[in-house]
C-alpha cells in the first residue's frame, strides 16, 4: 500500500502542475509518509537546487519553482551530469550549459522539445544525435567550443534563426546546413573553415554572417557575398 501511495504522490509531482504538488505533500503527510523516502528517485534534481534562478523555502516551494521555471543555467563544474528529470520541466524555454566536457551527452533533455534557445559551452567536440529532437529552437549557440563537425541532423532545426560557433575547430559545414531555410544570423569567427559558397547557397533569408579570423580565401569570400548579395558579410 505504501509503494502504491509513494507511486501516486511521485505522479502528483511529475504533473508539475502548482496544486498537485501542493496536494501530494499535503498527502505525504496524511500518510505519515517518510519525504526522504519519497523524494529517493528525484535525488539528482537535488544537484540544481544552487541554481540562482530558483530560490526556495522549503521542499514544495522548490519543486513548484523548478517545474515552472522557464529559464535556467547548469554549470557542469557544479554538478557530475545532467539531472535525469530535467526531461521533465516542460515550461522550461532557455537552457545554457556551462563548462560542458568533450563529449556532451543530451539524454537528459531530448524530451525539451520546447525549447526556444538552447547554448552550450566549454570543451564540447562533438554533438549527439539528440540535437534534432529541438525541432522548435530559434537560437543555437555553440561558440566557444572545440567542435570539430556538425551533425547532419541540424539540418533538422527548421525553426531555427540564428546560430552562433564562434570559437570551435569547424573545418567544413554539413550540406545539410542549407536546410535551415528560416536561418538569419550566423557566426563562424574564428573557425578553421576553408570552403563555405557550397554549402550556404541556399540560406537566402541570412541576415548577417560573421566570418573573421577563418582560412577562407579572398575569392571564396567573394563567390559567398555573390551568392548572398542581401547578407550583411564580415570578416
Amino acid at each position: 500500500m505504501e509503494v502504491q501511495s509513494i507511486k501516486n504522490i511521485n505522479a502528483l509531482i511529475e504533473s508539475s502542475k502548482k496544486e498537485n504538488i501542493v496536494l501530494a505533500f499535503q498527502l505525504i503527510h496524511s500518510n505519515n509518509l517518510s519525504l526522504n523516502e519519497v523524494m529517493r528517485g528525484w535525488d539528482d534534481l537535488k544537484q540544481i537546487r544552487q541554481i540562482k534562478e530558483i530560490k526556495t523555502v522549503s521542499n514544495v516551494d522548490f519543486l513548484i519553482d523548478l517545474f515552472q521555471v522557464k529559464r535556467l543555467v547548469i554549470d557542469m563544474k557544479e554538478v557530475k551530469f545532467l539531472p535525469r528529470k530535467l526531461n521533465k520541466l516542460k515550461n522550461l524555454e532557455k537552457l545554457g550549459i556551462k563548462n560542458a566536457p568533450k563529449e556532451m551527452d543530451l539524454t537528459s533533455i531530448k524530451d525539451l522539445y520546447q525549447l526556444s534557445f538552447l547554448k552550450i559551452s566549454g570543451e564540447v567536440e562533438f554533438l549527439q544525435k539528440e540535437l534534432e529532437n529541438f525541432y522548435l529552437l530559434k537560437s543555437l549557440h555553440l561558440e566557444d567550443n572545440a567542435i570539430r563537425e556538425l551533425p547532419s541532423n541540424i539540418g533538422k532545426l527548421r525553426n531555427l534563426e540564428s546560430l552562433n560557433l564562434h570559437n570551435n575547430n569547424l573545418r567544413t559545414l554539413p550540406v545539410e546546413i542549407e536546410q535551415l531555410e528560416k536561418l538569419e544570423w550566423l557566426s563562424l569567427y574564428n573557425n578553421p573553415i576553408k570552403e563555405l559558397s557550397g554549402t550556404i547557397r541556399n540560406l537566402l533569408n541570412l541576415k548577417y554572417l560573421s566570418l573573421g579570423d577563418t582560412s577562407l580565401s579572398s575569392s571564396e569570400l567573394e563567390k559567398i557575398k555573390k551568392i548572398l548579395p542581401n547578407c550583411k558579410v564580415y570578416h
